[in-house]
């Protein structure tokens, strides 16, 4: 909590990226190695309204076309909202909609970036699966060639040492006049987006809006952000285990399946660093305040 709100609150422009983090008045000393991190997925609740109103629709033309269409409840009922989803650990004011979190992992990384994947399924099968209950659905409306459909996730990455259990949000990707994420190269399923983590020493903060490029990186610790989805030529049915492991997860997927005209199965959540040294990276996080 005191992280997350430090991070609320030092949220500014930078040359040309975002950065949520404070510099400290004494730097602190600990190894890459030392590091966890914990990604955080939140969806804007507007996804939500919008396949409800989606399941409603069919539920009336099926009404009229005399048809049976599976009763729908969304993954993020009422229920699940009270007890897990809302509030956030803190909000984004600017944000039409609330933000219901929904996927988070934690684990460790190498200087090359860090890995938040959802497993797969334990038996051998001739396509890989990913489980059921690892995953969440990614509704990418790729039958109205729509990329802009990763706008509404956001991303927190936070970093906690061993040494002392102290924390830092270093990343977090959010649609801030229009900095949130991007769907890379148009048609790839995958929101990709460039955070600032670290300003370098000479770069002035500035509030205009610069544009996101990888050439303009090489300055100060940053991370090359993703969250990936479905695969492109594969139907959501051959991505997920068979159903039958869990009734509550199974429901929940039927009714994404029916609401949503592209589903596809959240996969991984990602940072790459633009600096693979071990000992700059922790340097230059040692330079940013922890709680």
């Amino acid at each position: 909590m005191p992280a997350a709100a430090s991070a609320q609150a030092a949220y500014r422009a930078t040359k040309p990226l975002y950065c949520c983090t404070t510099k400290a008045l004494v730097p602190s000393k600990f190894k890459y190695e030392d590091l966890s991190f914990t990604f955080e997925l939140y969806q804007n609740d507007g996804e939500r309204q919008r396949r409800i109103h989606y399941s409603e629709y069919l539920e009336e033309w099926s009404e009229d076309e005399d048809e049976d269409v599976e009763e729908y409840e969304d993954y993020l009922s009422p229920t699940v909202l009270s007890n897990y989803a809302a509030p956030p650990h803190y909000v984004n004011p600017d944000a039409k909609f609330k933000e219901n979190f929904i996927w988070c992992s934690t684990i460790r990384g190498d200087p090359t970036g860090v890995h938040a994947l959802a497993p797969l399924v334990p038996e051998p099968e001739p396509l890989d699966r990913i489980a059921r209950r690892t995953s969440v659905g990614i509704d990418t409306p790729v039958d109205d060639y729509r990329s802009e459909w990763c706008e509404s996730y956001r991303m927190v990455v936070t970093a906690t040492r061993d040494t002392d259990g102290k924390m830092c949000q270093i990343v977090d990707v959010v649609g801030r006049d229009r900095q949130g994420f991007k769907e890379l190269d148009g048609d790839s399923m995958t929101g990709y987006r460039t955070f600032m983590v670290v300003p370098d020493e000479d770069d002035d903060e500035s509030d205009n809006e610069s544009e996101d490029a990888r050439d303009n990186d090489d300055r100060g610790l940053s991370a090359w952000c993703f969250f990936g989805s479905n695969e492109y030529d594969r139907r959501i049915e051959e991505q997920l285990e068979e159903p039958g492991g869990d009734e509550k997860v199974d429901k929940a997927w039927d009714g994404m399946m029916n609401a949503c005209q592209s589903l596809g199965a959240l996969s991984e959540l990602s940072i790459q660093w633009n600096n693979n040294s071990k000992l700059q990276i922790a340097k230059a996080l040692g330079t940013l305040e922890w709680y």
